[in-house]
């Protein structure tokens, strides 16, 4: 099987090569990348990785998109618009305005999506041009955005994932086979125990931090990884040792952030063996709505227990949403398809609106100084008009 990783000089790629070592699901791995020395570093960790390694799968690496894609049975797609530069961006142009500075979180996210959603589109068009048999697995943030926007040239063959929901069952309902979830990306309720447990991002929108103090996750983020990369451009450097090290600090780091609890690269694998025959497997997914959550559309991407087999991803039965978990998803939703709007037809006043309108900015004057200074920022945001 030959698994296409987009975004393969990433930093995280490493345990995904851990898990297929665990695991050999894939018998051939293709590194895409746009930026060929990161792509070089991290082909040095995985070869350090697989030494001694029973089944390693061939890893080969490429900067063209086409060829990377082509002939891929599945594909994950794990790209950053910008690199972590953007994401200090996103953090520092939300905090001085006042509001949550926070990757997918609020304006941050929003930032993120504008930028991101183009070029997720491209690629998904190069896949039904050139693989579109494959599997698209999309780890790429705002998960749920992007895989509603890679959905409308895939279809259902784009599952989302994030590792959140899982992080939280280990933690609420160990053992359960079928939680019970549902909401969107990084704005979901497990239902466990009589209980209506928020994932942890939910204490963005019930008890927002103060002002930011000291480095912000995305400058913490950026300086670690950039010492890394220069470290991993070293011949005589022990690549595994130097991005271990790394990584261990970053997973200390986790829950004192705020973000996810790790472990994605199993749940990708999870979700890869059972759409390539593996037999069927219960995850928390991101996917067409399909009547799920019966406040939202019904193309709307949420993020739901599944059923995931050969046949694709399939939401479970789930608990309603209560009034207010409702209103909450249908907001955030609204300010998605807004940013799905604006990079469709390069409406401005589409991405000004969506950032009016999510329930953490609410504010259309904020929106537009937000607007203004991402337009300054990013580039990739003159499509704009």
């Amino acid at each position: 099987m030959r698994l296409t990783i987009l975004g393969g000089g990433g930093f995280r790629v490493p345990l995904i090569h851990r898990a297929l070592l665990r695991d050999p699901l894939a018998g051939h791995v293709v590194l895409h990348d746009t930026d060929p020395g990161r792509l070089a570093a991290i082909e040095r960790v995985l070869a350090a990785q697989a030494r001694g390694a029973a089944a390693a799968p061939r890893v080969t690496a490429t900067t063209d998109l086409t060829a990377a894609l082509t002939g891929a049975d599945v594909v994950f797609s794990a790209i950053r618009v910008h690199g972590l530069a953007g994401r200090v961006l996103d953090e520092r142009i939300a905090i001085a305005e006042g509001v949550l500075g926070q990757e997918t979180v609020g304006a941050g996210g929003l930032s993120f999506g504008l930028r991101t959603v183009p070029v997720a589109t491209g690629i998904a068009r190069r896949i039904a041009a050139v693989a579109p048999r494959a599997w698209v697995v999309n780890f790429t943030n705002p998960a749920g955005l992007v895989t509603e926007a890679m959905a409308a040239h895939l279809g259902d063959r784009v599952i989302g994932i994030c590792d959140s929901p899982a992080g939280l069952c280990r933690r609420f309902a160990p053992g359960d086979p079928a939680p019970d979830y549902a909401g969107l990306n990084h704005l979901g309720w497990l239902r466990a125990a009589g209980r209506s447990i928020p994932n942890e991002y939910l204490h963005y929108y019930e008890d927002p931090p103060g002002p930011a103090r000291g480095p912000t996750r995305g400058e913490f983020l950026q300086e670690q990884q950039s010492q890394l990369y220069r470290r991993l451009a070293d011949p005589h450097a022990d690549p595994l040792s130097a991005w271990d090290g790394v990584r261990a600090e970053r997973d200390a780091t986790y829950f004192a952030a705020g973000e996810g609890s790790g472990g994605y690269e199993d749940i990708a694998l999870a979700l890869m063996r059972a759409l390539t025959g593996g037999g069927p497997a219960r995850l928390i997914l991101n996917v067409r709505n399909a009547g799920t959550l019966p406040h939202l559309p019904a193309d709307a991407v949420v993020e739901v227990s599944c059923t995931a087999d050969t046949d694709g991803a399939r939401p479970r039965p789930v608990t309603p949403l209560d009034a207010g978990q409702a209103a909450l998803t249908a907001a955030v939703k609204a300010s998605e398809r807004a940013v799905l709007e604006a990079a469709a037809t390069g409406s401005a006043a589409a991405a000004r609106r969506a950032f009016a309108i999510h329930p953490l900015v609410a504010s259309d004057a904020v929106a537009g100084r937000l607007l203004a200074a991402y337009r300054r920022a990013f580039p990739e945001l003159a499509y704009l008009r």
